[in-house]
């Protein structure tokens, strides 16, 4: 709120809540037993981190943060921690003796101190407004006006402040008096001490009356009610201020015990005064009569009917036995398990009786349909009706092990939950696994809760909550935004919400998020700070809470029973302010910029909610690093390591205690400069450098393998040079001499004369002849002009030709027209020549065939060569392997290629050359 006559903000509009608190709760009167369990009080001494324990004066900044003055200085409160002014240029103005505060709408604060001076905080800096005086003459109000100054009254005298300028002694007038009259009617109702009246006195938001008497004590009034002291404050403690910040709380100002806050309770505690037989509870319902039965850990049940307690031993009083398991049937008959396995009944108002014993303890105890009691423990599953009990086992579908809870739907139909994570689902005594038990994470059921429309809610002891629906389970655990996996029991409260037993106090949350299946979940969580004794709900035993007739809602806890009334319950629904406090460097403080090098970045922040500090949550992003938002939990300072160079923008966002986010907080940016060898500049130029150097290296090793190519075809060259002259030298020498001495042989037989001589004439001549065939094949094979396909196959064509016709054979030719001119090497030509030879050579020697086929066909990447005739053949079988048939695979196997010889007797020979294509020389 904020007053509009004088421009500034009304107590009632302030922000705050405690860190490492003392903890004290409130029990009223008996006269207003209403009142005495509505309200909190929370403590903040020096060794929370409060500069002293005497407290003058409270306000809270339009920016969220709690001022405080103490007798040892000024601080500010986020709810954890107190905070100075150690930063600002001059630190000595906030251990000035304060002694009242004044918080503007426009985030500024007025402080005065205890000898008359004034500071003020403006455009975030501590200021000095008013010097100090002599300490007779106190500051007692400060008027803030439009043009951003304010009139003081200091003593008797009026004093006009501006910035930048010196003070100025106002005259009084009856318009100015008037306005710091109403000014000071304004703050004697919001708490604030005025001149001549010792009582203080506020009107809250709720329309409640607080008044703080001089003895110590504060009595508070409903609207239509009458005062009620409120016991738990520090017998004659004096109170010097009081402000309702803008959740609702009160926050009071003592002279000696430091600082305190009064909130609402939302969670109230049954059986902490009462003559309960022991004050941990295990399990209770609520009966008929709307009695309640309460089993403790003492042992036997406690019954409570209005304001009386009967205690009920189940056993003798030397040996009480725990209560785990309690249920009515719809008789009106009591049931109690023992942790012994015994069961007892009560009917009506007679005393309890053993009904049946089990051999182990029973866990949970169930009713359906009526006349039919149903019981889980270790033993498994059994069934009592007409005095009978009947166990279930594989037989009906049900594994054995211990049952841990179990619970009926709207037809009856039985749910059966197992310690091992197993649920089953029962119709008419016989049994089905719900699910695989690998989808409930192997941990205890603890508790079920079946709806009317055909889903089952099941918690577990260390793997959250599940969800049965359609056929399968979904699962909720601190992913989805659960505080903690461990849960006792659940039960729903016919608004829309269900509500959590845990280990880490009491959970809300709503059925419509957990059926959307929501990744982000809203859970409001109610432990000590909301008035919880404990934070342990009791599980293990049946039923482990209670929805009563009223509404209420009923928790067992070792520090006795909780209390929820979720129809009265209000919700935090203000969502944080927060703040950007500093950022460090590698330990350092920075502002904006930092470096050089990857760096170690901390930022500290906060979020200002005070009803539950302790629970604030918060997401933090610096962008540049990260895109989406980093879940930080309830720490208000993160650590980046190893950031680096570069611009970056932190943000972060805070949740309050119910789960209602903020904004994100304005970005804050931060510079990590780089080394000089991380800059830009000198990245383009080693870039540069190193692009010239590759490129120097590069022109470099292609000139040097040019040259050396350059040196190989020299050498190939002078190669191919000699060969062929060495070809052109064996065509025109040696075998022009050959065919010269052929020729004169020849003629030499043909002389009359030369009868005695023809026939070494003769053999001369046909030797000669051979040796020029040798020498052409020779000459064919040295020529480097002939290193290709084409001439290959020309050549074996041609060879083929005379050597068959000489023979007498016929050949035929199934060659390509035009082959491919792939270059081949000497020796790869020259050794598929010889390969080809021996095969024409073998079919002239053994075949006796009238004709050959020389096939050469082309496929890609390999050659095939086909020498077939239409001989006599031979039996592999029975036919050694001569040297011409080792000849060709070992020349086969040498060119990588292979030779396959196919043949019968009497359907003649095709030797088949298969070798891969293209050869490079």
């Amino acid at each position: 709120m904020v007053d509009g006559r004088a421009g500034r903000v009304l107590p009632s509009t302030i922000n705050i809540q405690p860190s490492t608190l003392l903890l004290l709760l409130l029990t009223a009167l008996a006269s207003a037993e209403e009142g005495a369990e509505r309200f909190i009080v929370r403590a903040w001494q020096s060794e929370d981190g409060l500069p002293g324990n005497v407290v003058r004066s409270v306000a809270q900044a339009a920016d969220g943060y709690l001022w405080v003055a103490t007798a040892e200085g000024l601080v500010r409160f986020d709810g954890v921690r107190f905070s100075g002014f150690e930063m600002e240029p001059d630190a000595t103005l906030a251990r000035l003796q304060p002694r009242a505060l004044f918080a503007e709408p426009n985030g500024d604060v007025w402080a005065t101190t205890t000898r008359g001076g004034l500071l003020r905080w403006h455009a975030g800096r501590l200021t000095r407004v008013m010097e100090e005086t002599d300490g007779r003459v106190v500051l007692t109000q400060v008027l803030p006006d439009h043009a951003g100054g304010a009139t003081v009254a200091r003593g008797t005298e009026l004093w006009l402040v501006r910035e930048h300028a010196a003070p100025t002694l106002l005259v009084h007038t009856p318009e100015l008096d008037e306005r710091l009259r109403q000014d000071a009617i304004f703050w004697a109702e919001k708490g604030r001490r005025i001149a001549g009246q010792d009582a203080l006195r506020m009107h809250d938001r709720a329309g409640r009356r607080w008044q703080a008497l001089p003895g110590g004590s504060l009595t508070v009034a409903e609207p239509e009610g009458e005062p009620v002291a409120l016991p738990g404050l520090q017998p004659g403690a004096r109170i010097n201020d009081l402000v309702e910040d803008r959740e609702g709380a009160l926050w009071v100002a003592t002279g000696e015990h430091g600082l305190l806050q009064i909130r609402e309770r939302r969670a109230t505690m049954l059986g902490v005064a009462e003559s309960q037989s022991d004050h941990s509870a295990l399990a209770l319902i609520q009966d008929r009569t709307d009695a309640w039965w309460v089993g403790t850990k003492r042992g036997g049940l406690d019954l409570f009917e209005g304001e009386k307690i009967t205690h009920f031993e189940l056993g003798t009083a030397t040996n009480p036995r725990p209560v785990s398991a309690l249920c009515e049937d719809g008789a009106g008959t009591l049931w109690a398990a023992t942790r012994d396995g015994s069961v007892f009944r009560r009917d009506s108002a007679g005393p309890f009786r053993v009904a049946f014993t089990d051999p182990s303890k029973v866990d949970a105890i169930l009713e359906a349909p009526p006349g039919t009691l149903w019981l889980g423990g270790a033993q498994g599953l059994a069934r009592w009706a007409g005095g009978v009990l009947t166990r279930f086992g594989a037989g009906e579908g049900i594994t054995s092990g211990e049952v841990s809870t179990l619970a009926a739907d709207w037809r009856g139909e039985l749910w059966v939950g197992l310690a091992s994570g197993s649920v089953f689902h029962g119709r008419e005594g016989r049994f089905e696994r719900a699910g695989e038990d690998a989808a409930l994470g192997g941990r205890r059921i603890s508790a079920m809760l079946a709806e009317p429309d055909g889903t089952v809610w099941a918690t577990s002891l260390g793997a959250g909550l599940w969800l049965w629906r359609e056929g399968r389970w979904a699962h909720f655990g601190t992913e989805e935004g659960l505080p903690d996996e461990r849960l006792t029991t659940v039960r729903d409260d016919s608004s829309g919400h269900l509500w959590l037993g845990s280990l880490v106090g009491i959970l809300r949350v709503e059925k419509k998020q957990l059926l959307s299946g929501g990744r982000h979940l809203t859970v409001q969580r109610f432990d000590r700070a909301d008035g919880l004794l404990t934070r342990e709900c009791s599980g293990a035993f049946q039923p482990a809470s209670w929805r009563a007739r009223d509404g209420e809602l009923w928790f067992p806890t070792g520090q006795g029973i909780a209390r929820m009334r979720p129809e009265r319950l209000t919700l935090n629904a203000l969502p944080p302010p927060v703040a950007i406090e500093g950022v460090e460097a590698n330990g350092r403080a920075i502002r904006d910029t930092t470096g050089p090098g990857r760096t170690q970045l901390t930022f500290h922040y906060t979020g200002l909610s005070f009803s539950s500090p302790e629970k604030v949550q918060f997401r933090t992003r610096l962008e540049g690093l990260e895109s989406d938002w980093r879940e930080a939990g309830n720490a208000r300072s993160f650590t980046y390591e190893a950031v680096p160079p570069g611009l970056y923008h932190f943000q972060m966002m805070a949740a309050n205690n119910d789960g209602v986010w903020s904004a994100a907080s304005a970005p804050l940016a931060i510079r990590v400069l780089p080394y000089w060898w991380e800059t830009t500049w000198f990245r383009v130029l080693a870039v540069a450098l190193a692009t010239g150097g590759a490129i120097a290296f590069g022109w470099g090793v292609a000139r040097r393998r040019l040259r050396e190519r350059f040196s190989q075809l020299e050498v190939q060259h002078a190669r191919e040079a000699e060969r062929a002259r060495l070809a052109q030298d064996l065509h025109d020498e040696l075998g022009a001499s050959l065919t010269e001495i052929s020729m004169l042989a020849s003629v030499t037989a043909e002389q009359p004369d030369a009868a005695a001589v023809r026939a070494p004439l003769d053999e001369i001549a046909g030797k000669a002849q051979a040796v020029v065939g040798t020498l052409d094949e020779i000459v064919w094979a040295v020529n480097p002009r002939h290193d290709t396909l084409a001439s290959l196959i020309e050549y074996l064509a041609a060879f083929a030709g005379d050597f068959l016709a000489a023979a007498g054979m016929t050949l035929r030719l199934d060659v390509p027209s035009l082959p491919p001119t792939i270059p081949l090497a000497t020796e790869f030509r020259h050794a598929l020549y010889l390969a080809v030879r021996e095969a024409l050579h073998n079919a002239v020697k053994h075949s006796a065939a009238r004709e050959v086929w020389l096939k050469m066909q082309l496929t890609p990447g390999a050659l095939s060569i086909v020498v077939e005739d239409n001989g006599r053949g031979f039996d592999p079988a029975t036919t050694s392997r001569g040297d011409g048939l080792r000849n060709l695979h070992t020349r086969m196997d040498a060119l990588g290629g292979k030779c396959d010889i196919l043949t019968t007797s009497g359907t003649g020979t095709s030797v088949q050359l298969r070798l891969p294509l293209p050869i490079t020389p």
